[in-house]
């Protein structure tokens, strides 16, 4: 027999998590599942702090375990994304991790290094290069 899991951070969402794949499997790639039938699933507002952690978990799992995508359809649904809006979206993250990484830059070059220690001066540098680098591996890599 089993041991009992001590859980602490809520209500688990395992159930409604199984649920939204079942449900998911109706649906083929480029088409929306209605956010009627994932609230009337998860028994929840979508909007609600447990259905968000819920709608959240389902995302997840499904990338990993099916590797399908959802990104929202506004006002709509979740779309199992095709090849092209899954290239945007990836697009677009990285564009965000780039402006991320740049703001990181500025806030390490605008500290005043005589106020860090040693360890704090080579982070400092070492953050302060990474766009740089970026740059370089740009400059760098094979033309397609």
């Amino acid at each position: 027999m089993s041991t009992p899991k001590m859980f602490f951070g809520g209500l688990p969402t395992k159930a409604e998590v199984d649920g939204l794949m079942l449900l998911a499997e109706a649906y083929r790639e480029g088409e929306t599942i209605p956010y009627e039938l994932i609230e009337a699933e998860i028994k929840t507002s979508r909007r609600s702090n447990r259905g968000a952690s819920i709608v959240s978990s389902w995302k997840r799992r499904m990338f990993r375990e099916n590797n399908v995508l959802l990104i929202a359809d506004s006002g709509k649904g979740y779309r199992k994304a095709d090849p092209k809006e899954r290239m945007s979206n990836s697009s677009s993250l990285v564009s965000a991790g780039r402006r991320r990484i740049m703001r990181a830059a500025n806030v390490a070059a605008s500290t005043e290094a005589h106020r860090l220690d040693d360890e704090g001066k080579k982070l400092r540098e070492h953050i302060q290069a990474i766009p740089a680098r970026l740059r370089l591996a740009e400059l760098c890599a094979p033309k397609s």
